[in-house]
């Protein structure tokens, strides 16, 4: 891949790093303001159903997705400082652009995400 290329990859990765880490700090206030709530009484139990705690495990759930990207972000930035950036890291050959265009961080070709995901599933 052209260096021009990585260089634009590496840049949208950071842009998307940054925003994603701001988005994480934020999960994380709004989880621990939530567990803290005044009026909670947290010696009775409470019920599934609860909508704060709904509130809360899809606040979890969505902070857990954000840092799973989170991860794979800086899995990506560390294929282009080794020089492997744009290479399935199955099969070992190049990802295509359209493919990184859409899903920079992506360490796989379309071929082999579908053969991860059946096996995931």
């Amino acid at each position: 891949m052209p260096h021009r290329d990585v260089n634009r990859y590496k840049q949208k990765l950071l842009l998307l790093r940054g925003r994603l880490t701001g988005e994480v700090e934020r999960i994380i206030e709004a989880v621990q303001q939530d567990v803290h709530a005044p009026g909670t009484i947290s010696h009775l139990p409470v019920h599934p159903a609860d909508q704060a705690s709904d509130g809360l495990d899809v606040e979890v759930d969505i902070l857990k997705n954000e840092q799973d990207i989170l991860r794979e972000v800086d899995e990506a930035l560390g294929r282009i400082e080794q020089g492997k950036y744009g290479e399935c890291q199955r099969c070992r050959r190049v990802i295509d652009t359209q493919r990184l265009d859409a899903i920079p961080f992506t360490p796989y070709c379309v071929e082999c995400a579908v053969e991860v995901e059946s096996l995931t599933t």
